[in-house]
């Protein structure tokens, strides 16, 4: 969907991102598309990189974070070493935005899940 986009207008990309944060409503289907944007946005082998869709695969990975705040499992850890890896690609400002947003994407018990949170009165 998004790569087929990509080969249009930036326009045609930005309401292809638009149409699918609006409506699919599963992390799990906007992760995989998120990384078949990545994966079509820069392919290995290839010596240029394609930036819009590099910036919604980026937007979409955001987005499923966000989606799964709550969740504590290997599959967020997944999705965020993911998303690290596509701010890599995006360049410097992508990966800042993950650092001056990293508490509103992530929670302490992603990192430390064997906590008990207990107050002392």
């Amino acid at each position: 969907m998004c790569a087929g986009a990509a080969r249009g207008t930036p326009a045609r990309l930005r309401a292809a991102l638009a149409a699918a944060q609006r409506h699919v409503r599963s992390a799990a289907q906007l992760f995989r598309l998120a990384q078949d944007a990545l994966r079509h946005a820069a392919p290995p082998d290839a010596p240029h990189h394609h930036r819009d869709l590099l910036a919604a695969a980026f937007e979409l990975g955001l987005q499923v974070l966000r989606m799964t705040l709550s969740s504590v499992n290997w599959r967020r850890r997944e999705m965020v070493r993911w998303l690290v890896t596509c701010a890599t690609e995006l360049g410097l400002d992508a990966l800042l935005s993950i650092m001056q947003n990293w508490s509103a994407n992530h929670t302490l018990s992603m990192f430390c899940p064997n906590l008990n949170f207990q107050t002392i009165d």
